[in-house]
């Protein structure tokens, strides 16, 4: 329990003897702690969890064999209060269990790399001695058995013969786990360091700054309102989007000065190839760009155009010259929207309605082909929204989720809940995570039935967001077949298992407002186990009748108000 008197006066710890001070109250030198001891300690990654301990010795081995000196101070007097929940059987033997797990490592780093070999069979050989000395000692004296001494003696022995093929295991899966983030991180995001700096800055100019507040309808100080729109190669329909956003702007200064608000528009260009850049520097030269380096993906376009506008970095589009200021909203729009006439008007009126400050507002989306089809919507009572049917005598519907494409943020909810997570969801499923934790902080989610928007979907669009295996079933062909394969490591599709694992691995929850910051690392061996599930179920379902597989279709389809005419060529299966 490292409870020794070490007397009431100074001295150094003896080198000759094999006696450490453990880390409680420990105080070093910087200098020392830079010197000699490691970035990473292999002994301190989970604590307990990782089943190890004596991560302290550790330090303190490395601090004596670059040769300084460790004293023992008796002035210095430490008060540990400990529960007697640690003081159990259960909790002893386990505290015993990581101490003799590591025990074999704190023998060998403390010796020279040449004493290794030799001392390392010695040591495991006299564990082995020991170990069965006390189990023919607990034999022969059967009153000791079962008594916690007993116990925490038989699990210190145990543990450290076991400890020399423990840590070998511990030490080849470190291995393989460092080479398969290694291809992890080439995969998700090479450009992770840098969006963890930009987003932590974020935080701090949130926290430095503190909530903004929403200003009432009477106030004469105008909204801000701040439209970002993250795009990537489709030139021609964000310059149409741009084209409507800036005729309805200058519609509605001319008619309107009841409600006074400033508009700051901001395009989030990931990397653009098709000259998205220079179309819209030469048409709307008013419009405030950001560029990436076509490694932030859809959420971190999104973030990204938060962050600018938290910071005040966006001209507002106003014929009276205003500074830049943070704004009280931020919307989301997708580049390849085509707007409805009014939805400006519809938007302000919104930002103006006290309700709106404490809930997220998404709109409608419909179908260009099918005018009737809601595509893009959210889910009510777990049912998705298709028709205006649903939304009943009211104009607005409470929501499960919404969808993120078309969607009013307050910055009140972005002071409290923080931005989202754009690491673990790059692409897909960020604004599902990051909605359903709004929700979670206790605010509301709604469906706004006069915030319209349409978009072009077809058949190629329906079947990207069905379930994989019913995008396997309804496309025999081998092509098509090895595109979904592929896609199972894209995160651009839906159904990568990037997505799948973040999404099932860890919970997003957490007690206090959070910026973005790295999750708790998931086990490697996590994906290949996800990716070898969905194979095994997408070979498995072309063993399947048909007859089974049909009917499940169908009442997808019909889940989700497919047209009929959309849904028969969606089921005209070609020949293989």
């Amino acid at each position: 329990m490292a409870i020794i008197d070490r007397g009431d006066r100074p001295h150094p710890y003896d080198r000759a003897v094999q006696v450490l001070p453990p880390g409680a109250g420990l105080v070093v030198r910087r200098q020392a702690w830079l010197e000699a001891v490691p970035s990473r300690l292999f002994l301190n990654h989970a604590g307990r969890d990782a089943g190890v301990a004596s991560e302290d010795l550790e330090a303190v081995i490395h601090l004596r064999r670059a040769g300084w000196e460790l004293w023992h101070n008796p002035a210095m007097v430490i008060h540990h209060v400990i529960p007697v929940q640690r003081l159990g059987r259960d909790q002893l033997v386990a505290l015993f269990r990581c101490i003799g797990l590591s025990r074999f490592y704190i023998r060998m780093v403390g010796l020279r790399p040449w004493q290794r070999p030799l001392y390392g069979p010695l040591f495991w050989i006299n564990d082995l001695r020991r170990l069965l000395g006390h189990r023919v000692t607990g034999w022969r004296q059967e009153t000791q058995r079962g008594t916690l001494r007993e116990a925490c003696d038989r699990s210190y022995l145990a543990s450290s013969f076991y400890s020399p093929m423990f840590l070998a295991r511990r030490a080849l899966q470190q291995h393989l786990d460092r080479g398969l983030n290694h291809w992890l991180d080439r995969w998700r995001c090479p450009a992770r360091a840098e969006l963890v700096a930009t987003l932590s800055r974020a935080m701090e100019l949130r926290q430095a700054g503190g909530p903004g507040p929403v200003l009432p309808p009477g106030d004469r100080s105008p909204l801000g309102l701040c439209i970002i729109i993250p795009t990537h190669n489709r030139r021609a329909s964000l310059v149409n989007l741009l084209r409507q956003l800036s005729s309805q702007l200058a519609s509605y200064s001319q008619t309107d000065r009841v409600s006074p608000v400033v508009v700051q528009l901001l395009v989030v260009d990931d990397g653009s190839g098709d000259g998205t850049g220079a179309a819209i520097a030469k048409e709307f030269p008013q419009v405030q760009v950001c560029q990436g380096n076509g490694q932030l993906w859809w959420m971190g376009s999104i973030v990204t155009g938060m962050v600018a506008g938290m910071a005040g970095e966006i001209p507002t589009l106003a014929a009276e010259k205003i500074a830049p200021q943070a704004p009280d909203f931020f919307l989301w729009l997708n580049d390849d929207l085509c707007l409805a006439d009014n939805f400006l008007q519809q938007l302000i009126k919104l930002c103006h309605q006290p309700s709106t400050a404490q809930q997220v507002t998404g709109g409608i989306v419909f179908a260009q082909d099918y005018p009737q089809w809601i595509v893009y919507s959210g889910l009510h009572r777990g049912q998705p929204v298709w028709q205006l049917d649903s939304f009943g005598p009211d104009a607005q519907l409470p929501m499960d989720t919404l969808a993120g494409n078309m969607v009013l943020l307050p910055r009140a909810i972005l002071d409290r809940v923080g931005f989202p997570d754009v690491l673990r969801f790059p692409q897909n499923g960020g604004d599902y995570e990051y909605l359903k934790l709004v929700k979670q902080r206790g605010f509301g989610l709604r469906l706004d039935r006069d915030l319209q928007a349409t978009t072009a979907y077809e058949k190629t669009d329906c079947l990207r967001y069905m379930p994989y295996w019913m995008q396997w079933y309804l496309q025999p062909s081998l092509a098509a077949r090895w595109d979904i394969l592929r896609g199972l490591v894209d995160l651009k599709t839906t159904q990568n298992i990037w997505l799948f694992v973040h999404i099932h691995g860890q919970p997003t929850a957490s007690p206090a407002p959070r910026a973005i910051a790295p999750a708790e690392t998931l086990p490697p061996w996590r994906y290949g186990l996800c990716y070898l599930d969905k194979l095994w179920k997408l070979l498995g379902v072309s063993w399947v009748p048909r007859s089974r597989l049909q009917p499940r279709v169908q009442q997808y389809l019909d889940r989700h108000g497919v047209p009929a005419a959309l849904g028969s060529q969606l089921q005209r299966r070609p020949r293989r």
